[in-house]
């Protein structure tokens, strides 16, 4: 009687429904994390406020370790603290409140005001992701964001939509990584592709980059990128047929004439040239003509009568004179 007394309790104890954990509890088996931890970042100077920087939300999953699976996590995000570091030094100035960028409650980190002020800096921003709002299982990425000129950008043209490269703006570049190497591939930018006729390809995509020199804490020249590029596209041109990266070319972000003239702008272009050109040979040819027979002038004036210099002596005066001498007598 009692052994059947402890198998009911048994079976009943198997049979009742756990209870639901608390807000905020930790599950052994799922585990909240970033994709990466540390990420670099790059914003031009002339960056006004509301830019967005980097959705900080594709890099946050929730990993089931019983099934070895992971996926996005809309989770909450807010940044704990915004060091400075004034002109690439070494030491921080300390954390700058309020913080020059903001991070929406779904993940989208922005400028907070024009980033000329800055210029020359970097912040390192300590970013904390949680699965609720009443949560304490905390994870945490490191954002360094470099503060830029706009002719240090590169540009790269993908052949990949907007969106895809998007989820990951870091996975285009690792290939680029082994031929720029001791220097760091940062992206800045993110924009649609439009050729000069201002078309629209929506399967192309333009990421645009700044490379780092991590030792002089500074940026390295354009010139110098695109160097090593050149000397090493064959090793370049295999990993791009072998791993599909979408790279189709490499340029400098600020150009001093870029693309194809059109037809219309060339022809306008001409126009002008012969105008300007047969304008300046009409004003030559009149002034050459205008003193082409200096000789004939010169003999032309030398035939006519000189000039008296002087009147010669008044004889109706002196004569006037002398009959009034005569008429005193």
């Amino acid at each position: 009687m009692l052994v059947m007394l402890y198998g009911v309790l048994f079976v009943f104890f198997l049979l009742e429904p756990c209870p639901a954990r608390p807000n905020g509890a930790r599950s052994l088996e799922v585990v909240y994390k970033f994709k990466r931890t540390d990420i670099h970042i790059a914003v031009n100077s002339e960056t006004q406020a509301g830019k967005v920087l980097l959705p900080v939300s594709n890099y946050y999953l929730r990993v089931n370790k019983t099934t070895q699976t992971q996926e996005k996590f809309p989770g909450v995000f807010f940044i704990r603290s915004s060091d400075r570091y004034m002109n690439r030094s070494e030491i921080s100035s300390g954390s700058v409140v309020p913080s020059p960028f903001n991070l929406t409650s779904d993940g989208l980190l922005l400028t907070a005001g024009l980033m000329a002020e800055y210029n020359h800096d970097k912040f390192e921003l300590v970013v904390v992701g949680l699965p609720g709002s009443g949560s304490t299982d905390e994870a945490i990425i490191k954002i360094t964001v470099w503060i830029s000129e706009p002719e240090d950008q590169l540009k790269i043209l993908l052949n990949k939509t907007l969106e895809e490269v998007n989820e990951d703006v870091f996975a285009p570049l690792s290939g680029l990584v082994n031929v720029t190497t001791p220097y760091l591939l940062v992206p800045s930018g993110l924009k649609d592709f439009i050729d000069n006729k201002n078309l629209l390809f929506e399967d192309k995509c333009l990421l645009y980059i700044h490379v780092i020199n991590p030792n002089k804490r500074d940026f390295v020249p354009v010139s110098e990128i695109l160097r090593l590029i050149d000397e090493k596209y064959d090793i370049l041109k295999t990993y791009y047929n072998a791993s599909q990266s979408g790279i189709v070319s490499i340029t400098p972000a600020l150009q001093s004439f870029e693309g194809v003239v059109e037809p219309a702008v060339a022809a306008l272009i001409a126009l002008l040239v012969v105008v300007s050109v047969a304008f300046i040979t009409t004003i030559l040819s009149c002034c050459c003509l205008h003193y082409c027979r200096p000789e004939k002038r010169r003999k032309h004036s030398s035939s006519k009568p000189p000039i008296p210099t002087s009147l010669g002596p008044e004889p109706v005066k002196v004569k006037a004179v002398e009959n009034s001498k005569k008429w005193n007598r």
